[in-house]
């Protein structure tokens, strides 16, 4: 069980705030209220937060509606502290937005107005991840492309090779050209 704490450097909330700003303006807007908990673990060796059994960086949560009432936030984010320590402010920043991807306002009435609850807080509701990864190497490897692990993994670069791999595009990119100046060199020297 891990040591949370909450925070006494306000500069996270500093960024927190910069970031629904600049990506989440729709739940600043319907005056969504936020807590942040520091999770350190009591072993170093193990996580200071897992979720479903894995190690996590953050977790994200709405807070029931009794607990609202009596006055916590709308939603509470727990953050691995020694990571957010180590952590570049791009990290926290991309962190922070991953997080509050999960909390989405619940749908508008049909006349367009937010919904609230009886305590006039908005109603919200959490968001799944678009893409949700399972995998065991081991079948992996004793499969190959048979395997549900790759058969995920293929399809996954296969509709997001752009924007979630780029770094193979880049690295192709590179051997291509150093091909072709290794050919050219070759070229000029025989010629």
């Amino acid at each position: 069980m891990p040591v949370l704490d909450v925070p006494v450097d306000r500069t996270i909330f500093t960024l927190l705030d910069r970031v629904l700003d600049e990506y989440h303006g729709q739940l600043k807007s319907a005056g969504v209220t936020f807590g942040i908990l520091l999770a350190t673990p009591k072993d170093k060796e193990d996580s200071a937060l897992t979720h479903h059994g894995h190690p996590a960086l953050a977790i994200i949560k709405i807070t029931p509606y009794k607990q609202r009432v009596l006055g916590l936030p709308d939603v509470v984010v727990a953050i691995d502290d020694p990571w957010w320590r180590g952590a570049e402010e791009e990290q926290r920043i991309a962190l922070l937005d991953h997080e509050l991807e999960h909390v989405k306002l619940s749908k508008r009435k049909k006349d367009g107005a937010q919904r609230y609850d009886d305590m006039n807080r908005p109603k919200l509701k959490m968001r799944k991840h678009d893409i949700q990864f399972g995998w065991f190497s081991d079948v992996a490897a004793r499969h190959g492309e048979a395997s549900i692990e790759v058969i995920q993994a293929m399809a996954i670069y296969a509709a997001h090779k752009q924007v979630l791999f780029p770094f193979i595009t880049d690295v192709t990119q590179r051997r291509e050209k150093k091909t072709e100046k290794a050919k050219l060199a070759i070229a000029g020297a025989t010629a």
